[in-house]
């Protein structure tokens, strides 16, 4: 007699083998938004993806672009084993590899960028760290309901010398220079 549930299950089972594959990204096309993943094998061994849309954060209201780099690991989702409708889900961490974790501290979120810039927010000291290798710019007001400290100096508690008390208003700041990088 006939298991007509084992059948269904043995289809189902055969379908996921080759629904979700571990590989690494070798193409990257950013106009169209596809990268190409090789899957298994090296060189003319190499067992290789078409090009396949990559999953990101968000696509909608908020939009994140954040590209795969040649060579991260990715995870590649096909639907019944069906690379035709294969989407690449980047963002695998390579501890002995090219692009290990920027950290081990789990009290930490960080976005780090290759070129030595970061955003860390430290749960467990309650700061949020921006770090830039050049310049922070801020397109628009800034509204800090804080103090402002530059080089030390408080915005809210500096003191000026040489100026007189009454209505008089001193004259505008001196000195300075504009960032080297901008």
């Amino acid at each position: 007699m006939i298991d007509r549930d084992a059948l269904t299950l043995d289809a189902a089972d055969w379908g996921r083998g080759s629904a979700v594959r571990v590989g690494v990204v070798t193409d990257f096309d950013a106009g169209r938004c596809r990268v190409r993943v090789r899957l298994a094998g090296q060189d003319d061994q190499a067992v290789r993806t078409g090009w396949l849309p990559w999953a990101t954060w968000a696509a909608g209201h908020l939009r994140v672009w954040s590209p795969p780099a040649i060579g991260e690991q990715c995870l590649v989702l096909a639907p019944s084993g069906d690379l035709a409708q294969a989407l690449a889900v980047p963002a695998v961490f390579q501890q002995a590899g090219a692009f290990p974790a920027p950290s081990s501290n789990p009290q930490h979120t960080l976005l780090q960028w290759d070129d030595g810039g970061f955003i860390r927010y430290e749960r467990d000291t309650h700061r949020m760290v921006l770090h830039a290798p050049c310049v922070v710019r801020v397109d628009g007001d800034l509204l800090v309901s804080g103090d402002v400290f530059a080089g030390g100096v408080s915005l809210r508690k500096h003191k000026h010398t040489g100026v007189r008390a009454g209505n008089d208003t001193s004259a505008g700041p001196t000195g300075g220079e504009s960032p080297a990088c901008q």
